[in-house]
């Protein structure tokens, strides 16, 4: 168990089984390895393999700023779970929060279930992210992204059901003010 200030976990190049939530703040999640798909397009891909893998979705809570995760895959396709549509990596506030603030991520790809339409690869209500080398497969939504002043630097989706990246600016997820404005995608 980490401590109330955050610590480093370290995932070995295996499949671990999940959900995963983190609620502390400045938390890191340290895989061994950037995963693949094991298919190819125009062949849907239906696992990742290799790598640091878990299986199921990974949530950072309001209470979580400051995290990081690096060099793993969230495995949330239908080998997975054939029938629940669940986001793969989510950094999300609840509709009352503001945005979680000073997140990371490099090294990251995700796998949806095609036949899902309402999961995200990437649900990501923050300010001040920056994320790098982010890929999303198969699922509804690759990236949706909520907030301030973030920064995506090479993000990859295909496959995806309704959208491959959108910048949201849902009406129910900002307050006092808030919005969804100043964030760079290359």
């Amino acid at each position: 168990s980490l401590p109330s200030t955050g610590g480093s976990i370290m995932f070995q190049a295996a499949p671990y089984v999940g959900p995963l939530t983190i609620a502390k703040p400045h938390v890191s999640l340290l895989g061994a390895g950037m995963p693949s798909y094991n298919q190819v397009y125009p062949t849907a891909p239906t696992a990742l393999v290799g790598g640091t893998i878990i299986q199921h979705n990974v949530t950072f809570t309001s209470t979580a700023g400051g995290c990081h995760i690096s060099n793993l895959g969230v495995d949330v396709g239908s080998a997975v779970d054939p029938s629940t549509a669940e986001d793969g990596l989510a950094i999300f506030a609840a509709t009352t929060q503001p945005a979680i603030d000073g997140c990371s991520g490099e090294n990251v790809d995700v796998l949806g279930n095609a036949s899902n339409d309402f999961a995200h690869g990437f649900l990501l209500n923050t300010s001040n992210f920056h994320g790098t080398n982010l890929q999303a497969k198969d699922i509804g939504h690759g990236l949706a992204l909520f907030g301030t002043n973030n920064n995506i630097e090479g993000f990859t989706g295909a496959g995806n059901n309704i959208d491959c990246f959108v910048v949201k600016g849902d009406e129910a997820m900002w307050y006092d003010g808030n919005s969804s404005g100043n964030n760079f995608v290359n």
